[in-house]
């Protein structure tokens, strides 16, 4: 019987999801080394490779497409068997479905004040772009995307609109009195599913003649961000993504000009029998706090 080490299936289930060793290192805290030591150890004791590498983001090879489901049901299962044994009897778990990119970008890091609001509830993410039916599953509420904000059989709370913004270092573009035009001669950053948006945004931006080429294109808007952090061009990402890296001043917005609404806009759904459940409520009302915080 073959039983690769835990540790290998958590990292080969991080990178799978998040599509980079180090955003897999920073979910499981340890270092990218870790992680790719780790993934080579699976492949080698299965004898076939999971993933297909690039300079910035890893892609599933047709094994590892295959494998992924099955591991990735094990760990809840020992996960959920786990909980059961340990879990504290006064202390509720409240499960947050949302997509990788949201997740780990803008949720993740304001998880911390929850807890100090809400001791009692156990936060857990469900970080996955399938569209799982909250009707069905142990998923209590879920972060979607929608442009008409209908939901059959759940309610639905608007939370804020799609806005995309363009992020790069603040020592790539150290000349702030140029023009959005100058943007043409800098590396862009381009998210695969967001093909053409630099066009639009330039047309937004009053600048006209022939767009460049994106020099670099990927597949996560959490990988755009880390581009832009590391200085290889300016990304187009949404808005809150970046909100605690422009804070900080580890990245800066160089021109107001934003697109809105381009997709649709974020909300907050559950199943409509839970409309008086009072940790969504809490939930929703801390979402709502923090979102007004950033305003």
């Amino acid at each position: 019987m073959i039983l690769p080490p835990l540790n290998a299936l958590r990292a080969f289930e991080a990178c799978a999801t998040i599509g980079t060793f180090r955003g897999a290192a920073d979910r499981l805290n340890v270092t990218p080394s870790a992680i790719s030591h780790q993934i080579r150890q699976l492949e080698a004791l299965l004898g076939v490779p999971l993933f297909e590498r690039s300079t910035r983001q890893v892609r599933l090879t047709a094994a590892g497409e295959g494998y992924l489901p099955s591991v990735r049901e094990a760990l809840r299962l020992i996960e959920a068997a786990t909980a059961r044994l340990t879990r504290r009897v006064d202390l509720r778990r409240l499960t947050v479905s949302a997509a990788p990119s949201h997740a780990m970008g803008w949720l993740m890091p304001r998880i911390p004040r929850f807890q100090l609001a809400h001791p009692g509830i156990e936060l857990r993410l469900d970080m996955s772009t399938d569209w799982v039916d909250l009707r069905v599953t142990d998923v209590d509420v879920a972060l979607r995307y929608s442009a008409s904000g209908h939901f059959p059989g759940l309610i639905a709370h608007h939370l804020f609109d799609e806005v995309i913004v363009p992020v790069c270092r603040p020592d790539l573009l150290v000349d702030s009195g140029s023009g959005p035009e100058v943007l043409l001669g800098l590396p862009l950053v381009e998210v695969s599913y967001r093909s053409g948006q630099w066009s639009h945004w330039f047309q937004a931006a009053g600048v006209e003649g022939p767009m460049p080429d994106p020099g670099l294109v990927v597949d996560y808007d959490t990988v755009a961000v880390e581009a832009a952090l590391d200085g290889l061009g300016v990304a187009l990402v949404p808005r809150p993504l970046v909100t605690r890296q422009v804070a900080m001043g580890r990245l800066r917005i160089p021109f107001p000009v934003r697109l809105e609404g381009v997709h649709s806009a974020c909300h907050l759904v559950y199943p409509a029998e839970r409309r008086e459940d009072p940790d969504i409520a809490s939930f929703y009302t801390w979402l709502k706090g923090e979102l007004a915080r950033e305003e």
